[in-house]
């Protein structure tokens, strides 16, 4: 439903107090959590790109809005769904620590939905840049990876 539920009547009072509720269709919210892995796509030996590594699952996934906060854990396909979701501004935040070496690409998606809308977000866990230090002959040169 949409509008405020609280109905206030006051006991002295001898007419009825109106109020009016209107219903409207729920909507959906679902996403998935990835694994990204560093992948060769170059002529060189060193890795260029990103590679999806698969889901993750057990990961928890907050859907948090302005009355509520509500739960859910990835499935072994890395996807999680929240049903009867009532349209308004909602935010997606993904739970789980990275490992040291990973960091989530974002860790919160912000999504407002319609009556009966869906929505869909990823989540990604990507790899570090990581300071390389390359010796070479008389100095030594510092790069991000």
């Amino acid at each position: 439903f949409t509008g405020n539920p609280n109905v206030t009547s006051d006991s002295a009072r001898r007419d009825p107090v109106k109020f009016s509720v209107a219903v409207e269709p729920a909507g959906t919210i679902g996403g998935s959590v990835r694994r990204m892995v560093l992948a060769r796509t170059g002529v060189g030996a060193s890795t260029d790109s990103l590679a999806d590594g698969g889901p993750l699952e057990g990961i928890t996934v907050a859907l948090a809005g302005a009355r509520d906060t509500l739960y859910r854990t990835t499935d072994a396909n890395g996807t999680f769904t929240f049903t009867d979701v009532p349209s308004g501004t909602w935010t997606v935040i993904v739970m789980g620590d990275a490992p040291s070496e990973m960091r989530w690409e974002l860790e919160q998606i912000p999504v407002v939905t319609s009556a009966g809308g869906q929505k869909h977000v990823t989540f990604r866990l990507v790899p570090r840049p990581r300071r390389v230090r390359i010796v070479a002959g008389d100095g030594i040169d510092e790069k991000l990876q």
